[in-house]
Protein backbone atom coordinates (compact mmCIF):
# COMPACT_ATOMS: atom_id res chain seq x y z
CA UNK A 1 0.00 0.00 0.00
CA UNK A 2 2.83 2.36 0.81
CA UNK A 3 4.38 1.67 -2.59
CA UNK A 4 1.09 2.59 -4.25
CA UNK A 5 0.97 5.96 -2.50
CA UNK A 6 4.62 6.54 -3.35
CA UNK A 7 3.87 5.84 -7.01
CA UNK A 8 0.83 8.17 -6.87
CA UNK A 9 2.76 11.11 -5.40
CA UNK A 10 5.79 10.35 -7.56
CA UNK A 11 3.61 10.55 -10.66
CA UNK A 12 2.15 13.84 -9.51
CA UNK A 13 5.60 15.27 -8.83
CA UNK A 14 6.56 14.26 -12.39
CA UNK A 15 3.42 15.89 -13.84
CA UNK A 16 3.82 19.08 -11.79
CA UNK A 17 7.41 19.39 -12.99
CA UNK A 18 6.37 19.32 -16.66
CA UNK A 19 3.49 21.87 -16.67
CA UNK A 20 3.41 25.61 -16.18
CA UNK A 21 2.37 27.40 -13.00
CA UNK A 22 -0.66 28.82 -14.84
CA UNK A 23 -1.88 25.28 -15.64
CA UNK A 24 -1.43 24.22 -12.02
CA UNK A 25 -3.35 27.31 -10.83
CA UNK A 26 -6.18 26.76 -13.33
CA UNK A 27 -6.46 23.09 -12.36
CA UNK A 28 -6.46 23.93 -8.64
CA UNK A 29 -9.18 26.55 -9.13
CA UNK A 30 -11.25 24.06 -11.16
CA UNK A 31 -10.93 21.39 -8.47
CA UNK A 32 -11.81 23.88 -5.71
CA UNK A 33 -14.86 25.24 -7.56
CA UNK A 34 -16.03 21.69 -8.36
CA UNK A 35 -15.67 20.75 -4.69
CA UNK A 36 -17.66 23.79 -3.54
CA UNK A 37 -20.42 23.14 -6.09
CA UNK A 38 -20.68 19.44 -5.15
CA UNK A 39 -20.82 20.22 -1.42
CA UNK A 40 -23.47 22.92 -2.06
CA UNK A 41 -25.64 20.54 -4.09
CA UNK A 42 -25.33 17.80 -1.45
CA UNK A 43 -26.12 20.25 1.36
CA UNK A 44 -29.16 21.54 -0.57
CA UNK A 45 -30.42 18.00 -1.14
CA UNK A 46 -29.95 17.11 2.53
CA UNK A 47 -31.77 20.28 3.60
CA UNK A 48 -34.61 19.48 1.20
CA UNK A 49 -34.97 15.98 2.66
CA UNK A 50 -34.83 17.23 6.26
CA UNK A 51 -37.60 19.76 5.52
CA UNK A 52 -39.63 17.07 3.80
CA UNK A 53 -39.25 14.81 6.86
CA UNK A 54 -40.23 17.66 9.20
CA UNK A 55 -43.37 18.33 7.14
CA UNK A 56 -44.51 14.74 6.48
CA UNK A 57 -42.93 12.73 9.28
CA UNK A 58 -41.28 9.32 8.99
CA UNK A 59 -42.25 6.82 6.33
CA UNK A 60 -44.74 4.37 7.75
CA UNK A 61 -44.59 1.85 4.95
CA UNK A 62 -43.99 1.23 1.31
CA UNK A 63 -46.56 2.30 -1.23
CA UNK A 64 -48.29 -0.72 -2.67
CA UNK A 65 -49.00 -0.92 -6.37
CA UNK A 66 -51.80 -2.86 -7.95
CA UNK A 67 -50.52 -5.99 -9.69
CA UNK A 68 -52.55 -6.62 -12.80
CA UNK A 69 -50.09 -8.27 -15.15
CA UNK A 70 -51.32 -11.40 -16.88
CA UNK A 71 -48.07 -12.24 -18.67
CA UNK A 72 -44.35 -11.55 -18.45
CA UNK A 73 -42.25 -9.72 -21.03
CA UNK A 74 -41.76 -12.96 -22.98
CA UNK A 75 -45.50 -13.55 -23.23
CA UNK A 76 -45.69 -16.40 -20.68
CA UNK A 77 -48.89 -16.60 -18.64
CA UNK A 78 -48.36 -15.77 -14.94
CA UNK A 79 -50.10 -18.06 -12.44
CA UNK A 80 -50.09 -17.75 -8.64
CA UNK A 81 -52.05 -17.04 -5.48
CA UNK A 82 -50.85 -13.43 -5.28
CA UNK A 83 -52.36 -12.70 -1.85
CA UNK A 84 -50.62 -15.70 -0.27
CA UNK A 85 -47.35 -14.94 -2.09
CA UNK A 86 -47.28 -11.37 -0.69
CA UNK A 87 -47.03 -12.72 2.86
CA UNK A 88 -44.45 -15.47 2.34
CA UNK A 89 -40.72 -15.15 2.65
CA UNK A 90 -39.86 -17.72 -0.04
CA UNK A 91 -41.22 -17.94 -3.55
CA UNK A 92 -40.47 -20.71 -6.04
CA UNK A 93 -40.84 -20.01 -9.75
CA UNK A 94 -41.61 -22.90 -12.08
CA UNK A 95 -41.57 -22.34 -15.84
CA UNK A 96 -43.37 -24.95 -17.92
CA UNK A 97 -43.97 -24.26 -21.60
CA UNK A 98 -45.88 -21.01 -21.97
CA UNK A 99 -46.71 -20.71 -18.26
CA UNK A 100 -44.80 -19.34 -15.27
CA UNK A 101 -46.10 -20.47 -11.87
CA UNK A 102 -45.23 -18.68 -8.63
CA UNK A 103 -45.52 -21.01 -5.65
CA UNK A 104 -44.79 -20.81 -1.93
CA UNK A 105 -41.41 -22.51 -1.52
CA UNK A 106 -39.60 -23.96 1.47
CA UNK A 107 -35.87 -23.16 1.51
CA UNK A 108 -33.47 -26.10 1.62
CA UNK A 109 -30.27 -25.59 3.59
CA UNK A 110 -30.44 -21.81 3.35
CA UNK A 111 -30.72 -21.80 -0.45
CA UNK A 112 -32.90 -19.10 -1.98
CA UNK A 113 -33.86 -21.15 -5.04
CA UNK A 114 -35.73 -24.44 -4.99
CA UNK A 115 -34.58 -26.80 -7.75
CA UNK A 116 -36.52 -29.91 -6.69
CA UNK A 117 -40.25 -29.59 -7.56
CA UNK A 118 -41.00 -32.06 -4.76
CA UNK A 119 -40.09 -29.37 -2.23
CA UNK A 120 -42.65 -26.88 -3.53
CA UNK A 121 -45.88 -26.36 -1.65
CA UNK A 122 -48.73 -25.37 -4.02
CA UNK A 123 -50.19 -21.94 -3.21
CA UNK A 124 -53.83 -22.92 -3.70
Amino acid sequence: MVLGWMAFFGSWSFVLGTVSAQTILATSVFILVSLVINVAIAAGWITHNVRLFARRGPRLGVRSLAFDSKCDFLGRRLVGDWDKLRTTGHVAVVVEGNSKQFLVGRPVGGLAAVADPGQIEPAV
